[in-house]
């Protein structure tokens, strides 16, 4: 499914308006629902940084109660997607610019040690996992690529590697800190700023599978594939300020 991006300047007549409406799962709850619906709306920009949330107007358009919603809203909240302040409106969270810096430092730092402690550590059920994950990323790229599914296979990735290294902990932690630089990544994604590539995935499987343990090289595949996002991160904000909170 193509997002409509929402370019400067742009804001969308309302949330029923811009509101993508994905088909509900069997057996999926309404809560479920109802966050999958607005996490997906908000990263693709169909729901922009600083747009408005309606209870009631969600509700109806997933045609769901309230309560489901309120609650959804309540973990994306948690995931700072949105804000929500007591007697005042919802909205979806601007990209804070300090925590994106912070998300940014934490990744270059943990990732290259969890690869490295992996090396000569792997199960071929992790090798099969990883082959088959980045085969998945080839179809998407070679396909013009689905840029949500894109940016959850790759995410899925990772979640294998700090799931086989014994730190799930670890990575929900992490997935929650970066959520804005994410955020910047599907931005980039969208605009054609940035194109999909398994290049770093598949660098750090060819460590992991010829048991390389090369510090260096890990190193700069994960930095190198970070820094094609924060290159173009002044180029982003110029162009799209609205989206962005130096708070």
């Amino acid at each position: 499914m193509s997002a409509t991006v929402i370019m400067e300047g742009q804001k969308p007549k309302s949330i029923a308006d811009s509101l993508v409406v994905l088909p509900r799962m069997e057996g999926e709850t309404g809560s479920a629902y109802a966050y999958r619906v607005l996490e997906y709306n908000i990263l693709m920009l169909h729901m922009a940084p600083g747009a408005w949330i309606r209870e009631r107007l969600i509700a109806d358009k997933l045609a769901v109660s309230r309560t489901p919603v309120h609650e959804a809203i309540g973990l994306l909240r948690d995931r700072r997607l949105v804000d929500v302040a007591p007697q005042s409106a919802t909205h979806v969270s601007l990209i804070d610019i300090d925590t994106l810096r912070q998300g940014i430092f934490l990744r270059s730092v943990v990732e290259p040690i969890v690869v490295s402690q992996l090396v000569g550590n792997v199960s071929g059920e992790l090798l099969q996992k990883l082959e088959a994950n980045i085969r998945v990323q080839k179809q998407l790229v070679e396909s013009s690529a689905d840029v949500y599914l894109y940016t959850q296979v790759t995410s899925e990735f990772w979640e294998l590697l700090y799931v086989a290294a014994h730190k799930g902990y670890l990575w929900e932690l992490l997935y929650q800190a970066t959520v804005p630089l994410e955020r910047l990544r599907y931005i980039l994604l969208l605009n054609k700023l940035i194109e999909p590539n398994t290049q770093y995935c598949q660098q750090l499987y060819t460590y992991l599978h010829l048991g390389i343990n090369d510090t260096i090289g890990i190193n700069q595949a994960i930095q190198a594939e970070i820094n094609s996002s924060v290159q173009k991160l002044d180029t982003v904000m110029e162009q799209f300020p609205q989206y962005f909170s130096n708070n």
